[in-house]
Order: C-alpha cells, then sequence, then structure tokens
C-alpha cells in the first residue's frame, strides 16, 4: 500500500470537493494524505514543504501552479524518492499575457509558478488530448501524462432532479420559453471588452419580435454584473435577460435543470482548449442542449449532426451571436431536436464524466506511475 499526498493549491470550494472527490478510490486503497490551501502564501508553501518532508510519499500530487507548488516540486527533484504529479489546470501565464493589461511583472511571476513545475515533476496530470499535445509540442515536456477530465455526480446533477420546477417558476419561464444559460463568474477583459456570457447578451438583441420566447439566463455573479445590467439597456434586451445572482452549489442542479440549452463558446486560444472546465459534465449531466463552438474539447465527444457546433474564430467573434441566434430560432421551431440534444448530453456525461469511473481511472493512473 503506497503513501499518496495530495497538495491542493486552488482555493474555490468547487475546486475542494472536486479533488475530495476524485481520490475517493484511490483513499480505498491506499495510504491517503490531503492538504488544501490556507491562509497566506506563505502559510501554505510552510505547511506544503512540511508535509512533503514529513511524509516522504511514494506519490504526492500537487494541485495548482503557485509559490507553494514550485517549491514542493523542486524539492521532489532534488529528494527523487517521491514521484511528483502536477495538476496543470491553471494557464496563468497565457491568462495574463493575452488578457491582461500592464502585468508584466504578474505576467513573469505566472510564468516561474507554472513552468517551473512542468519541468520539476516526474508527471503532468491533464484534461484532455489537445492540452497533452499542446505541452509536448509547445512546451516540450516529455514526460508521463495522467489524463482524468473534471467530473460530474450524475445522480446529482440530472434533467428531473427534485426543485427544478420550482425554479422555473421562480425565474417566471413558462413551458413555451426557451431559457438558455451559462454558469459562471462574470468579470471583463477590458483589453478585449469581453465579459463572460456577452454571445447570449448579443444574441438576444439579434432576435425579433417573433423569437420572444427565447430568455437569456446567467448564473452566477462577479464584478462585471453592473456592467452586464448597462449593456442589456443598450441593447434592448432587459426584458429577456434574467441574472440570478450567486447560487449555492448544492442549488446548481436545479437551476440547470431548468435551462433548457447552455453555451460554451470557448476563445480559439491554448488557454480555452486546453481544459474541460467543471460546467462542461455538470452542463451534460443536467440535460441541457449544449451549443459549442467548433475547436475546443466539447465538440470532440458530442455529435454534430445532434447539438449546436457553430464556429467560433479567434478571441471575440463578432459573427457568433448572429450563428446563436439562428440556432436558437432552429431550437424555437424544432422543440424535437431540443429533446434529442438534451438526451445525447445526459448520455455523453454518465458515459465519460461520471464520478464514479474518474475515481477508478484516477487509481489505476497513479498506481500505473507508482510501478
Amino acid at each position: 500500500m503506497a503513501d499518496v499526498l495530495v497538495l491542493n493549491n486552488r482555493k474555490p470550494y468547487f475546486f475542494v470537493e472536486f479533488v475530495d472527490i476524485i481520490f475517493e478510490e484511490v483513499e480505498e486503497h491506499h495510504d491517503v494524505t490531503r492538504l488544501d490551501r490556507e491562509g497566506s502564501v506563505l502559510d501554505t508553501t510552510r505547511a506544503f514543504v512540511t508535509a512533503f518532508l514529513w511524509e516522504r510519499p511514494d506519490a504526492a500530487v500537487v494541485v495548482g501552479s503557485g509559490f507553494a507548488t514550485f517549491w514542493v516540486t523542486l524539492i521532489g527533484r532534488i529528494l527523487p524518492s517521491t514521484d511528483v504529479v502536477f495538476f496543470h489546470n491553471d494557464f496563468t501565464y497565457q491568462y495574463y499575457r493575452d488578457f491582461t493589461e500592464d502585468a508584466w511583472l504578474r505576467t513573469q511571476v505566472e510564468r516561474l509558478q507554472e513552468g517551473g513545475p512542468l519541468r520539476l515533476c516526474d508527471a503532468v496530470w491533464t484534461l484532455t488530448p489537445y492540452q497533452e499535445d499542446y505541452l509536448r509540442e509547445k512546451k516540450g515536456i516529455s514526460k508521463p501524462f495522467i489524463r482524468v477530465p473534471h467530473g460530474v455526480d450524475v445522480d446529482e446533477f440530472r434533467p428531473d432532479v427534485e426543485g427544478h420546477d420550482e425554479v422555473r417558476e421562480e425565474l417566471d419561464l413558462d413551458e413555451d420559453t426557451l431559457a438558455v444559460g451559462v454558469v459562471g463568474t462574470f468579470n471583463r477583459s477590458d483589453k478585449h471588452d469581453i465579459v463572460y456570457g456577452w454571445t447570449i447578451l448579443r444574441a438576444l438583441a439579434e432576435l425579433d419580435d417573433d423569437d420572444d420566447d427565447v430568455v437569456g439566463v446567467l448564473v452566477g455573479s462577479g464584478d462585471a454584473m453592473k456592467y452586464i445590467r448597462e449593456r442589456a439597456e443598450e441593447l434592448g434586451i432587459s426584458d429577456r435577460l434574467i441574472l440570478t445572482g450567486h447560487v449555492q452549489h448544492d442549488r446548481l442542479p436545479a437551476y440547470l435543470a431548468a435551462l433548457d440549452a447552455t453555451v460554451l463558446a470557448k476563445q480559439d486560444h491554448p488557454i480555452d482548449k486546453m481544459t474541460t472546465t467543471m460546467k462542461l459534465p455538470e452542463y451534460l449531466a443536467a440535460g441541457t442542449y449544449p451549443i459549442v463552438d467548433d475547436h475546443a474539447y466539447a465538440q470532440t465527444i458530442l455529435d454534430h449532426d445532434v447539438v449546436g457546433v457553430l464556429p467560433f474564430e479567434g478571441i471575440k467573434d463578432e459573427a457568433f451571436p448572429g450563428r446563436l441566434a439562428d440556432h436558437l430560432r432552429l431550437l424555437l421551431d424544432d422543440r424535437e431536436r431540443l429533446r434529442a440534444g438534451q438526451r445525447h448530453a445526459r448520455a455523453v456525461a454518465e458515459e465519460r464524466f461520471d464520478y464514479e469511473t474518474l475515481q477508478t481511472e484516477m487509481r489505476e493512473e497513479l498506481e500505473s506511475l507508482l510501478a
């Protein structure tokens, strides 16, 4: 029985929950010690390094880039008795480089904190085939990859989950309404004038009075909520846009099941093409009709003839909202297509993202590395 140390340097509660769940089967077969980021950067670094040196595990899984991650992987290189696995999920260097302004120093710090662990670790935990190809071809990473994507509890997120009818009533969605939405933290990139969910706002503006049964729903909160309200007013869509505000994760299944369709339109950029996102498995498991771009991970696992796979070019595709509006009109006229896409989404979630399956994959991947 091997000793496994899991160090989670990501703070959001839903990510802590993901790490908790994905290692459940590993804990049944091995001695696992878990430690999450707490306090300041120095506090976390001290705690991680102390745990690493004290435990001297057979394998250490380090989740998320950062100062603490850098030092743990460096010590793991100096003391090679432990296989160190780095979960590469942040891509913060490229984000600051390409999506922010006047952040040169922060960009270089992120470059070190992400690039250091990638080169110091013994194996990289990835999410998608594209991510592995990118790291191998663009970054020159030639070490083993462990591929386990984000997952979902398919019993918790499902189309008939308790409370979804009440949510539709709460949001004033009648049976004829086509509710299309996204879930997220709504922040704005000043550099590109992009806010999460902008495609839905613009698509609603493209629709005419005959399509007023389409309602946009943005589930979540963020710094850009005032901007979104002002933009909706400018576009004349305030009466067809619902902003729910923050929703606790335990209520999210009912909110997703209340939606008819969800949009996951990712930019044609490496940081968006490499990850599954935690949203995708939840959207699919809830049985929402998926409308996705034509280049990121989602389009590789969905049947293009059944769901919406739409072209998206560059960082901000000004033509995409028009394509989205056309597809929403199609769904208004063809409710059987909508239902078929929803069934397909649920089937893909059960096949690819069920936590019980991913837990086994994580155990087998770690055991293969240790062997």
